[in-house]
């Protein structure tokens, strides 16, 4: 619909969402079943890129802080980046781990990690850092980059 302003997101599809929701209606097909299908044709089109940032390597160097307690992981995590650093790596991995053996299954380490990257990254020490898995419940590692 160009009245719209809407670019059409699919060559293959001769309709816009807009439209394809009204096709559906009109036809009868189930709306919800439509938009999984649409959005399932999306994905195989258009592949996840690997996770990471763009242009850097894999993790060059790991820290497993199992079992630390907090200001030990504290200062691990800010002599580790500090060395890797100066060692010229790019990517390092430090693994916090999910907490699951904590003290009333409460993790703290991800907190305490996260907290002191965030110090080091507005100091101008990491150029960025992220959860492995993009979702720091599900994961115990952190990515941090330079």
């Amino acid at each position: 619909m160009a009245a719209t302003g809407i670019d059409r997101l699919d060559t293959n599809n001769p309709f816009t969402p807009e439209e394809a929701c009204f096709a559906d209606l009109i036809t009868g097909r189930d709306l919800d079943v439509g938009m999984a299908n649409y959005i399932e044709e999306k994905k195989a089109r258009n592949p996840m890129k690997p996770r990471g940032m763009v242009g850097y390597p894999p993790p060059q160097a790991t820290l497993d802080l199992h079992g630390e307690i907090a200001i030990v992981a504290e200062r691990k995590t800010v002599s580790f980046v500090h060395v890797s650093q100066a060692e010229g790596l790019k990517t390092v991995r430090i693994i916090t781990g999910k907490g699951l053996h904590s003290p009333g299954g409460k993790a703290v380490l991800p907190d305490v990690v996260e907290g002191q990257l965030a110090v080091l990254k507005h100091e101008g020490v990491v150029v960025n850092y992220g959860w492995d898995k993009k979702v720091k419940s599900k994961s115990g590692a952190i990515l941090v980059y330079f």
